[in-house]
């Protein structure tokens, strides 16, 4: 079902719990065994969907299946379908492969059902809320050099800057494929263009998404969609049309499906490309290259204290990414805030004991920091708690990550999910 590259240890078998907010549980692995479990995390972040891309996936899914016994047209009845909380994926670890052979969803993390399953793809046609489109961000017109820069009109949101970047690479090809796209939209024989030019509207994900009309790519909860004409110039001054972008778009090579899986046949491929999975052909760009990059997994340790102090070490981060992270992680567990931090940390109050905690230790994606920063606050992964600022907790991790270091010496002494104690050395 999926070909995932990475580098774990062979024979693994796993079962993981994904809430939808992102967390990750891991079970049936090696105990102590962090490398697997690194390597499945890795994974399963590059091809799993969470928060907006659940929903919308799910109620895609819901909807072909057909389950509803009525048809439905509007954003109200799209959001009154309920969507699981709770994933199940049972699979492999085998050499260089990912293999999930079992995927179950869940409202409460105790009674598990199998994903809805296609009955008819042409379910799309009855239900009209396929058509509401999302919400549009903006228009940009991009001059693509063949040389490789990029020129980018107004200027996207600084934190989709670089992925639009590189969608305009996957559109317009780069290298070899800079003469292969220009010859598959309809243009020139023997031309090789000295620079392209295409217009896309940038959308917010759509509630549901269209098997028939795909955006060209979807990625990070956007939508990436060409608008004609396209254009090329051999000297970068005299422009002409492409003739045959309608027949020739090249394929996404993003997550979620964006390649028009959906309308396969066969109903394992159709639920492999709606779940982010990949059925096809090995192939460095398609459809995880860019994510691959990103998740790397090396992390960084946070102490995150109640009064909104922050540490960590000072050779880890440059301070042009201090100020981005600093907000992100106080956003997102309330320090500063009593009240807040007190509800964000109540769940990791070891058992038996009581008390707001005084610090948390939390993992950071350091890839994310530069590569998609809007997407910090779905990494965190709390390792240790103290609730006298002294004695530290080890908690049984969402994530199990390593962050390639040892800076605090305080986190040498693995636990069992009890979450025994350890003393600081500070």
């Amino acid at each position: 079902m999926t070909n995932i590259h990475f580098q774990p240890p062979p024979g693994i078998r796993f079962e993981i719990r994904l809430e939808s907010d992102g967390h990750l549980h891991i079970s049936s692995l090696v105990p102590g065994d962090e490398q697997a479990a690194q390597a499945v995390v890795n994974a399963l972040v590059q091809t799993q969907p969470f928060a907006d891309a659940w929903d919308s996936e799910y109620c895609t899914a819901y909807l072909l299946s057909g389950a509803a016994t009525e048809p439905v047209t509007t954003l109200e009845q799209v959001r009154a379908i309920t969507v699981p909380h709770w994933r199940r994926l049972r699979g492999d670890l085998t050499g260089d492969q990912l293999r999930l052979d079992r995927l179950e969803v869940s409202d409460d993390g105790e009674q598990w059902r199998p994903v809805p399953e296609f009955s008819d793809l042409h379910e799309e046609n009855r239900h009209h809320a396929f058509v509401l489109p999302g919400e549009t961000i903006g228009r940009f017109v991009t001059l693509h050099w063949r040389e490789g820069r990029i020129d980018i009109e107004p200027d996207p949101p600084e934190d989709l800057l670089e992925l639009t970047e590189h969608v305009v690479q996957l559109f317009n090809g780069a290298g070899d494929d800079w003469k292969t796209r220009h010859e598959q939209f309809g243009g020139d024989a023997g031309v090789l263009p000295e620079a392209k030019r295409v217009s896309f509207e940038m959308r917010k994900l759509a509630p549901l998404f269209s098997p028939s009309e795909p955006p060209f790519i979807r990625q990070f909860g956007v939508e990436f969609w060409p608008l004609a004409p396209l254009e090329y110039s051999r000297d970068g001054k005299k422009w002409s049309k492409y003739q045959a972008v309608e027949i020739a778009l090249p394929p996404a090579s993003g997550d979620l499906a964006a390649s028009g899986e959906l309308t396969a046949p066969d109903q394992q491929a159709a639920l492999a490309a709606l779940f982010g999975q990949d059925s096809g052909e090995d192939d460095d760009e398609a459809p995880f290259g860019l994510l691959s990059q990103l998740f790397d997994m090396q992390t960084l340790t946070v102490t995150v204290h109640a009064d909104g102090t922050l540490d960590w070490p000072e050779s880890e981060l440059p301070e042009a990414q201090a100020g981005a992270l600093r907000q992100s992680i106080l956003a997102a567990t309330g320090a500063g805030q009593p009240e807040v931090w007190a509800a964000h940390t109540a769940e990791l109050v070891p058992e038996g004991q009581s008390g707001t905690p005084r610090a948390v230790r939390m993992q950071v994606m350091k890839a994310l920091l530069d590569a998609a920063p809007g997407m910090l606050d779905q990494s965190y992964a709390p390792s240790a708690v103290t609730l006298d600022g002294e004695t530290w907790h080890n908690l049984a991790p969402d994530f199990l990550l390593d962050d390639g270091s040892d800076d605090d010496g305080a986190d040498d002494d693995r636990t069992d999910d009890h979450g025994a104690e350890e003393k600081d050395d500070e």
